[in-house]
């Protein structure tokens, strides 16, 4: 499961005019810890971007995230459900907020409909919003990094090699 946090940079730079102008981006990252997501973005962005400050990082509840390659705007989608609980046969609404890339907000309707077409329940597409997210980092599960004498288990497409 991805734990996803938001987070913001700010660095000034000069424009073509010669002028300083301060630039402030978004950036989603998957790690462990608010101190993985700092040390991650420095290790990312310091050979593109120099003496950036980290301004803020949040946790981002995301249900999924979807990535297309034809397209590089993120969109958030809130989407609500109604859960039944069999046993009392009580009903509850729940709500998924999912991120994914598309180039309008009708491509991205039609990108969630098209990912959530095998659920078997009814849901609603309550909110699509365009969001200022420029990049997202996903976790990179490298079994390579793992300390000899560890096993480490982690998703990869590559085969698995524990070493003890």
């Amino acid at each position: 499961m991805n734990n996803w946090f938001q987070s913001k940079i700010s660095y000034t730079k000069e424009d073509e005019k010669g002028f300083i102008k301060k630039i402030s981006e978004t950036y989603l990252v998957d790690a462990l810890s608010y101190t993985e997501v700092e040390k991650r973005l420095y290790e990312l962005l310091t050979p593109y971007i120099k003496n950036f400050d980290i301004t803020t990082v949040a946790r981002a509840k995301y249900t999924d995230v979807f990535h297309f390659e034809d397209a590089d705007i993120w969109y958030r989608v809130k989407m609500s459900f109604e859960l039944i609980d069999i046993n009392n046969g009580s009903s509850k609404m729940a709500t998924n907020t999912i991120l994914l890339t598309a180039t309008t907000v009708e491509q991205a309707l039609e990108r969630l409909n098209e990912k959530m077409k095998t659920m078997v329940v009814d849901y609603e597409i309550t909110e699509i919003l365009k969001t200022n997210i420029l990049e997202i980092f996903p976790y990179d599960y490298q079994l390579s990094e793992a300390p000899k004498g560890t096993v480490s288990l982690g998703i990869s497409n590559e085969s698995v090699v524990l070493e003890l």
